[in-house]
């Protein structure tokens, strides 16, 4: 006895119909290794269905929908691990198993090649259009697929990792595509700001500057640190007297021997000079 087909609640993928009752006359498709996927006898119920009026023939072919969704998980568990969560992909697989079998017409070919290219196009097409973050052309995005296929075969023939330039000369493009399009495929994931950074026990987001963070303060502390070198000893002291140690202006003058209205009139002076020349420094900038 078999289930009604299983939704995610994804909202981005809606199947073309949903199977309203328990079917019993169609066996599941058998995954064979050696020839691939036995789907003729889903060709033999949907040559039938072609034949029989619409409502029963639609029976047949929810049928077959349910029987074939064991070819439309192996089709997308290729896809895995790719930023897209497995039930979404399945999803999608049985919403491509679906035009396959409303779509397919017997007289021109097995239900087979028709099949798995329209299945396989349709999670192709979902990931095109909805897993990556930042969006490489078409032709960058079929060649990383191409690229994470051949993989495994250049593994087991080389013995190692294939490098850019074996992967092109297996795939027949140059090695810069190659090298594009393994720096475009990063594009399809995002990375947490949660994960670990370096050998610290912070994270990534730790390191980052938020929109908050500027500059503006140190930009000012070096601008002012010239522009006291540009003073006189007896006005840096001045200077130092009043905003780091604190003194009063008759303090300072007793310490550097003068009145108090002279202080007065030296750190009026020294801060018109500083303010003008950080004026004009950042006129200047």
């Amino acid at each position: 006895m078999h289930q009604a087909v299983e939704h995610t609640t994804s909202p981005s993928v809606t199947p073309s119909f949903t199977p309203s009752f328990t079917p019993s006359r169609v066996a599941p498709v058998q995954i064979r290794p050696d020839t691939g996927d036995d789907l003729e006898p889903l060709q033999e119920i949907l040559e039938e269905a072609g034949r029989l009026p619409t409502a029963q023939a639609d029976r047949l072919r929810e049928e077959a929908i349910l029987a074939a969704r064991p070819l439309a998980r192996r089709l997308a568990s290729h896809y895995r691990g790719r930023g897209i969560e497995d039930d979404d992909l399945e999803q999608v697989a049985m919403v491509g198993l679906c035009k396959a079998v409303r779509g397919y017409e017997p007289g021109r070919g097995s239900f087979t090649a028709y099949a798995i290219p329209t299945i396989s196009g349709e999670l192709k097409r979902h990931f095109r259009d909805a897993a990556w973050l930042v969006r490489p052309t078409r032709s960058l995005q079929e060649l990383a697929f191409a690229i994470r296929r051949a993989a495994p075969a250049l593994v087991q023939e080389l013995r190692h990792q294939p490098s850019p330039a074996e992967t092109a000369e297996y795939l027949g493009v140059s090695t810069s595509m190659v090298q594009r399009a393994l720096a475009a495929e990063r594009a399809c994931w995002g990375c947490s700001l949660d994960v670990p950074h370096g050998e610290s026990e912070g994270t990534l987001g730790d390191v980052l500057a938020d929109e908050g963070d500027s500059f503006a303060p140190v930009e000012a502390a070096i601008l002012l640190g010239t522009m006291l070198s540009r003073l006189s000893p007896r006005q840096r002291q001045i200077l130092d007297l009043r905003f780091r140690g604190g003194l009063t202006q008759e303090e300072i003058g007793s310490v550097i021997g003068v009145s108090q209205m002279q202080v007065s009139r030296l750190l009026a002076s020294t801060l018109a000079t500083l303010r003008e020349a950080i004026v004009g420094a950042e006129a200047a900038a």
